[in-house]
C-alpha cells in the first residue's frame, strides 16, 4: 500500500477493546446480569491490538500512516429510548438495498447451555436469542427477544411502565418470525450507517476507502455502477505483491520512501501505466495472468538497476585506479601526469552525476534500494 498510495488513515484498533459505556452499558448488564464494566479485560485481544500498533509505529512516524478514531460513534442515551416501527425498521436501509440486504443475511438461533449461549446447525426455530451475520462482512450480531409486560397508570393514561424480563418463555411462530426480520432491518440499518459514515469521511479527505469486506465491495458497486478507473487501478495496486516488500521491514520501507522521492515517483508512474493497461481486462483469469507478467516485470527492472550500479561501481574504480597511477608518475616525472590524474577523477564523478542525474529516475531504482535495504536489515 505504501508504495501506492500517499496517505493512509485506519480507524483506532483500541476502540474495539473498550468496554461498552452510557446506553450499551446499561443493556450490556442487564443482559448479562451483571456490571459491564466489571467483566474481565480480553487481554489476548488487547495484546494483539497493542502488537498492531507497534509494528506500525514506523508508518506514523514517516507520516504515512495516521490513527483516528473514525469509526467512533456516540453512545446511545441513557436511559435508553423506547422505540417504535410500524415498518420493522425497513426504513433504516433505502428500498433499493433492502431484499440486497436480507438476502445476504443469516440467522442462527441461540440456545442457553450452561453459562453460555449455542448455536447449531438445525433449520432454524422460534427461540428468544438470534445471530445475525451477511455473507462477506466480518461481523456479527446477537439480538434478544425479552418478554415485555405493559403497565398503565390510572392517574395518567399517557403514562404506561413496561418491564422487561430476561427469561425463556416459548414465544410463537409469528411474534419470532417478526422479530428476526425487525432485527434484520436493524442490523442492515447498523452496517449502513457505518459504511455511508465512512464514504463521507474519505470523500471528505478526497480519499479512497479501502477495504479487505467483499460485502462492503458488493454493497459499493451494487446497482450496476461499474468501478472507475482509478479505483480499479488501485484494487489491483493491492493485489500486486512485490517479492522484495515480503522481506523488508516497516522501518526500511518508510526510510527508502524518504529517501527516494525520484525513485518513488518514478516507480509509481511505471506502477500506474502498467495496472492501467491490466485494469481494461475483463476477463479475470486473463487480468490475473497479466498481473503475474507485470509483478515479474517489475522484479527484473530491479535488477537491472543492480547490474547498471555494478558496471558504475567497476568503471569509477578503473577511473580512480588510472587516477592514482598518474598521480603516483607525476611525483617522478616531475607533476607532468598531474593532468591525467584530474581527468581520471572527472571522468568518474561525470559517471556517478549522470548515474544521479538518469538512473535514479527509474523505477528499478526503487526497487533495487528496497532489495539492498531488506538484505543489510538481514544481516
Amino acid at each position: 500500500m505504501a508504495l501506492y498510495f500517499e496517505r493512509a488513515v485506519i480507524d483506532d484498533p483500541l476502540l474495539s477493546v473498550q468496554p461498552p459505556s452510557g446506553g450499551r452499558a446499561v443493556l450490556a448488564e442487564f443482559v448479562s446480569g451483571g456490571a459491564a464494566s466489571a467483566r474481565p479485560l480480553d487481554r489476548a485481544r488487547l495484546g494483539g491490538v497493542l502488537d498492531f500498533l507497534a509494528a506500525v509505529r514506523p508508518l506514523v512516524k514517516a507520516g504515512f500512516l495516521t490513527i483516528a478514531p473514525i469509526g467512533n460513534t456516540p453512545d446511545p442515551s441513557s436511559p435508553l429510548p423506547l422505540l417504535y416501527s410500524p415498518t420493522a425498521f425497513e426504513e433504516r436501509v433505502p428500498a433499493r438495498l433492502r431484499e440486497w440486504f436480507r438476502s445476504r443475511a443469516r440467522v442462527h438461533g441461540l440456545w442457553r447451555a450452561g453459562g453460555t449461549l449455542v448455536s447449531s446447525d438445525e433449520p432454524l426455530a422460534p427461540t428468544r436469542t438470534i445471530r445475525i451475520e451477511f455473507d462477506g462482512l466480518n461481523q456479527a450480531m446477537a439480538f434478544r427477544l425479552m418478554p415485555t409486560t405493559p403497565e398503565s397508570h390510572s392517574d395518567d393514561p399517557r403514562h404506561f411502565t413496561f418491564t422487561i424480563h430476561d427469561g425463556d418463555a416459548p414465544v410463537s411462530e409469528g411474534e419470532f418470525n417478526v422479530w428476526v426480520a425487525q432485527s434484520i432491518n436493524q442490523f442492515a440499518g447498523n452496517v449502513y450507517a457505518d459504511v455511508t459514515r465512512d464514504v463521507i469521511n474519505a470523500a471528505s479527505l478526497e480519499a479512497m476507502l479501502l477495504t479487505d469486506s467483499t460485502f462492503v465491495e458488493d454493497f459499493l458497486s451494487y446497482g450496476g455502477d461499474s468501478v472507475d478507473h482509478e479505483h480499479a487501478v488501485a484494487e489491483l495496486a493491492l493485489q500486486l505483491q512485490l517479492p522484495v516488500l515480503d522481506a523488508i521491514s516497516e522501518g526500511d520501507l518508510m526510510r527508502v520512501r524518504g529517501d527516494e522521492p525520484a525513485s518513488l515517483a518514478a516507480f509509481r508512474i511505471q506502477l500506474d501505466r502498467g495496472l492501467s493497461s491490466i485494469s481494461s481486462e475483463r476477463d479475470e483469469a486473463d487480468k490475473q495472468r497479466k498481473l503475474a507478467e507485470f509483478r515479474h516485470e517489475m522484479t527484473l527492472r530491479a535488477r537491472e538497476a543492480e547490474l547498471a550500479v555494478q558496471r558504475l561501481q567497476s568503471a569509477m574504480k578503473t577511473d580512480l585506479a588510472l587516477g592514482v597511477v598518474s598521480l603516483a608518475a607525476s611525483y617522478f616525472a616531475g607533476g607532468l601526469l598531474a593532468a591525467g590524474a584530474l581527468v581520471a577523477a572527472r571522468g568518474a564523478f561525470k559517471r556517478l552525476n549522470d548515474y544521479n542525474s538518469n538512473a535514479r529516475a527509474t523505477p528499478g531504482h526503487f526497487l533495487m534500494k528496497l532489495q539492498r535495504a531488506a538484505k543489510m536489515s538481514a544481516r
